[in-house]
């Protein structure tokens, strides 16, 4: 998960520092890798209670459940999103004190 937080950091903080309009796609090759371990995270390591301890791939399921694990992994990348920029506006709304 740590990992995943890492990958997406730098999204956020173009977001938050240059704005929703000037992110680059510099951070594409970190959003895709952030997105394979989100998969993974449910697909084989069992992080998501809702599959339980499983090891498929996309071919052994079917498409409702393919669909469903989609919007599972979407649900993690949006709150780790959330989550990371929080902890990015913390020290900014300390700096603009200053």
């Amino acid at each position: 998960m740590a990992r995943v937080y890492t990958l997406l950091g730098g999204h956020v903080a173009e977001k938050l520092f240059l704005g929703r309009e000037k992110v680059t796609t510099g951070c594409s090759s970190d959003l895709q890798r952030a997105t394979e371990l989100a998969y993974a995270m449910v697909r084989h390591f069992g992080m998501e209670d809702k599959y339980g301890v499983i090891h498929v791939s996309k071919d052994q399921l079917s498409e409702d459940e393919n669909k469903k694990i989609d919007e599972v992994v979407q649900c993690i990348l949006k709150v780790i999103i959330y989550s990371s920029s929080a902890l990015y506006r913390m020290p900014l709304k300390r700096l603009n004190k200053c």
